[in-house]
């Protein structure tokens, strides 16, 4: 079966989504002790792209830094219907100094009323939170799963054997949820055996 692989947010926190966010929004209860990794969890899934509509110049820089000995390049067209509350795709906020909305009213409750602002779902909030200098010409975009919002049924389905991947079903809808994960074309330097039936674009 094809299937396109979420990894656990916990296994990789080399980007520094959490503690950025943290620092950037002055949170020193998380920052205190390294409290903020357990903001992590075990319940948060992603899957990372890009966009389709990059310059030569922004491809090459994948093509560079996303290699493996034979890179390649998937298209996606990923359909999520607004009626399911279960899947989030949603475009990185990149920002260096903290998102402003927020830090007004951080600011107003404190100098008004003497109230810290206590967020909800965090975890969400920093999976979708990166710094503008260094990751901002990735143009990323995020497909992001919470599993505590999924029978064990429906996990099972996935391949989830408790460890820091799941597996989602491409090409068909992923049911209950209406959404559809469809490999449009692949690009490589050769084509793939076993890319036959996708369009395939030859890498220049």
């Amino acid at each position: 079966n094809e299937v396109l692989r979420l990894t656990s947010i916990k296994k990789d926190l080399s980007e520094g989504e959490v503690k950025k966010f943290c620092i950037d929004h002055n949170l020193q209860g998380y920052l205190a002790n390294d409290n903020y990794k357990t903001i992590q969890g075990n319940n948060l899934y992603y899957a990372s792209f890009t966009e389709s509509s990059l310059s030569n110049k922004e491809q090459e820089f994948f093509w560079r830094t996303f290699r493996p000995p034979e890179p390649v390049r998937l298209e996606f067209k990923i359909i999520i219907p607004h009626s399911q509350k279960v899947f989030l795709f949603k475009k990185i906020a990149y920002h260096e100094n903290g998102i402003q909305l927020i830090k007004d009213l951080q600011n107003k409750l404190l100098d008004e009323f003497q109230r810290h602002f206590i967020f909800k779902s965090i975890s969400t909030l920093c999976a979708f939170y990166l710094s503008e200098n260094e990751y901002s010409h990735e143009k990323e975009s995020r497909i992001l799963l919470n599993i505590q919002n999924i029978a064990k049924e429906n996990l099972d389905s996935f391949n989830f054997k408790e460890s820091y991947y799941l597996d989602l079903p491409i090409n068909k809808q992923i049911e209950p949820f209406g959404m559809q994960i469809n490999l449009i074309n692949y690009s490589s330097k050769n084509p793939l055996t076993e890319g036959e039936k996708y369009d395939f674009i030859q890498r220049k």
